[in-house]
C-alpha cells in the first residue's frame, strides 16, 4: 500500500556515552531527514543522549542491548547468548507495535536488530562505522557473514571500511557514505566560550595549542601523541598540549593513568592538560591551533572533519579511512602510526609557518563543505531507504522534502 506519509524507521544505536561519534552522526542524519522520516530510536538504559534524540524529533525507547565483544571469557559469552533471543524478540515486537517500515542499525556490533527485522518482515540497513572488528580474521569473517545475512543494504563510512566486505566478496549491497556534519554550525561559536576553553587547555598560559580529541582508548595511540609532544617541546617551549576525552571502563582509566605518568616522565606533564570530553565541539576545535590524531586504526575519524570545519589543520595517522579525509600537504599532514618522530616533525613544521596553518585550515573547511557536509551526504541515505523499499514488494512510496 503506497503512502506519502513520513517513513517510519527504527534506529538502533548501542552506546550510552556523553560524547559518541556514532550518536553525533545519527543525530545529524535525523535532523537532515526531518519531515521525511518518523524516527523511533532504541537506546541502552540510561543513555545521556535520550533528550537530544527527542529534540531531534525522535520517539526514544530504552532497552537492554548486548554488543558483540572480543572475549574468550565463558561467563560473558554465556550472558550474551542467554540475552540475545529475548532482546531480538523484544525488538521484533517493537517493530510491529510502531508499524516500522525499515530498521537502521547504527553500528556493526548489534545483530539482534537485523534478526528482529527479518522476523518482523521489514527491510534492514546496517551502518558499519569502524574497522576495530577486522581482527582477528576469524571473528571478522563471522561478523561480516552475519551482517550480510541480516541486511538488505550496508552503509560504510569510508572505502577502508568497505574493503572489509569487498575482500569477502560482498560488494553489491555496500555503499560508501562519509560521516557528515553541518559546517555552518562551526561559524556560530561564542567567542567568550572559546577563550575560556583555550585558557582551560593551556592552564592559562600563552602559546600555540596542539590537541587530540577522542575516547581515551589504546586504539587511539595516545602514547604516540604524548611522545611527539615531548619531542616538539624540546624546541618549542611555548607550545601547550591537550588530550580531551573520556574513559568508559576500568581498563581505560588505567590507560589514562599511564598516559599521565608517561607525560610526567618525559617532562611535559606541566604543559599537557588532560580534559574531559564535551559536546560543544565547534567551540573546542576553535580553541585549538592544530589538531592531531594518532590512531592505530580508524574507520573514518569524525573529529578530523570537525577540526577541518573549524578551519584547523590536521596531523593524523595514515591508517584506515583517514587518508580519504586528509589531503597530505594540502589540508594537513599524514604520518605513520606509532611514529612519534614523524608526528613531531609534522607538528613542528606546521607551527613554524603561520601562513601554512591558515592556508591548510581554509583548504580543510572547503573540503568539508564539498565532501563531508550533511547537504552532500544525507540525501544518499534517503536514496538507500528508497532503494530498499522498492524491492520485494514493499510498495512504500517515500515522501520527498526539498
Amino acid at each position: 500500500m503506497s503512502s506519502t506519509a513520513p517513513l517510519k524507521v527504527l534506529y538502533v544505536t548501542p552506546f550510552a556515552q556523553q560524547v559518541s561519534g556514532p550518536d553525533e552522526s545519527l543525530l545529524g542524519l535525523l535532523r537532515g531527514l526531518r519531515g521525511q522520516v518518523e524516527p523511533v530510536v532504541v537506546l541502552p538504559f540510561g543513555s545521556p543522549q535520550a533528550g537530544r534524540y527527542e529534540a531531534a524529533g525522535a520517539t526514544v525507547v530504552e532497552s537492554s542491548m548486548q554488543r558483540i565483544r572480543r572475549t574468550a571469557q565463558v561467563g560473558k559469552l554465556a550472558s550474551y547468548g542467554a540475552l540475545f533471543v529475548p532482546e531480538t524478540l523484544r525488538l521484533a515486537r517493537l517493530i510491529r507495535r510502531h508499524k516500522i517500515d525499515l530498521v537502521h542499525t547504527n553500528m556493526e556490533v548489534v545483530l539482534q536488530s537485523g534478526l528482529a527485522a527479518r522476523l518482523a518482515g521489514v527491510p534492514s540497513v546496517y551502518h558499519v562505522r569502524g574497522t576495530s572488528f577486522a581482527t582477528p580474521r576469524r571473528v571478522c569473517d563471522v561478523v561480516v557473514g552475519a551482517i550480510n545475512r541480516l541486511s538488505d543494504e550496508i552503509i560504510v563510512i569510508s572505502k577502508a571500511v568497505g574493503e572489509i566486505f569487498y575482500e569477502r566478496g560482498i560488494r553489491d549491497k555496500v555503499s560508501v557514505i562519509f560521516n557528515s556534519l553541518d559546517p555552518s554550525a562551526f561559524d556560530r561559536v561564542d567567542a567568550a566560550n572559546v577563550a575560556a576553553l583555550r585558557r582551560e587547555l593551556t592552564g592559562g598560559e600563552d602559546g600555540p595549542v596542539v590537541a587530540t580529541v577522542g575516547r581515551i582508548n589504546p586504539r587511539k595511540g595516545l602514547e604516540c601523541f604524548v611522545r611527539a609532544a615531548a619531542l616538539v617541546a624540546r624546541k618549542r617551549p611555548d607550545v601547550r598540549f591537550a588530550v580531551v576525552g573520556d574513559t568508559a571502563d576500568a581498563s581505560e582509566e588505567a590507560y589514562l593513568r599511564s598516559l599521565r605518568e608517561l607525560a610526567a616522565g618525559l617532562g611535559v606533564g606541566d604543559r599537557m592538560v588532560f580534559a574531559p570530553a564535551r559536546r560543544n565541539i565547534a567551540e573546542l576545535m576553535s580553541a585549538l591551533d592544530l589538531f592531531v590524531m594518532t590512531s592505530i586504526n580508524e574507520g573514518f575519524g569524525r573529529v578530523i572533519i570537525e577540526a577541518m570545519a573549524a578551519r584547523r589543520p590536521v596531523v593524523a595517522s595514515e591508517v584506515g579511512g583517514i587518508p580519504e579525509i586528509v589531503e597530505d600537504g594540502f589540508t594537513g599532514r599524514l604520518a605513520r602510526p606509532d611514529q612519534p618522530e614523524e608526528f613531531a616533525a609534522a607538528v613542528s613544521a606546521a607551527l613554524a609557518d603561520p601562513e601554512t596553518l591558515s592556508r591548510m585550515g581554509e583548504a580543510g573547511r572547503a573540503r568539508v563543505e564539498s565532501h563531508f557536509s550533511d547537504a552532500a551526504n544525507v540525501p544518499s541515505v534517503m536514496g538507500i531507504y528508497r532503494r530498499v523499499l522498492s524491492r520485494g514488494g514493499h510498495g512504500r512510496e517515500v515522501v520527498s522534502v526539498p
